[in-house]
């Protein structure tokens, strides 16, 4: 009998963080390969940015089904941002991280 891997939610909310996204990504991802035992998703909640930040996460979105992107109509928020993205996680547990990765990812 084969049990399902634990999967991690790790949900990023952004504003105007087009300059940080792909560094972020790739530093997730690199940091989760090393994680065998561990499954993962990446939410980015896009808080109605004016730059090119949800063209950068919708792009990645379609190109690494790891990552899951979403954007609101108006800024909701810092606080509501990360709520929502909790709730349209899929992981068994799920974490917020900063788009500028100044929290180590350790951490997790």
């Amino acid at each position: 009998m084969m049990l399902n891997k634990p999967k991690l939610s790790v949900v990023i909310p952004v504003l105007n963080e087009a300059d940080n996204i792909l560094k972020t990504h790739k530093t997730v991802s690199d940091f989760f390969k090393s994680f065998t035992e561990v499954d993962y998703e990446i939410i980015f909640t896009d808080n109605c940015s004016s730059d090119q930040t949800y063209e950068l996460i919708e792009s990645l979105s379609k190109n690494d089904p790891k990552i899951r992107a979403f954007r609101f109509s108006k800024n909701i928020g810092y606080q509501l941002s990360i709520l929502h993205g909790f709730k349209m996680s899929k992981g068994d547990i799920a974490v917020q991280l900063d788009c500028d990765l100044q929290d180590p990812l350790e951490v997790i």
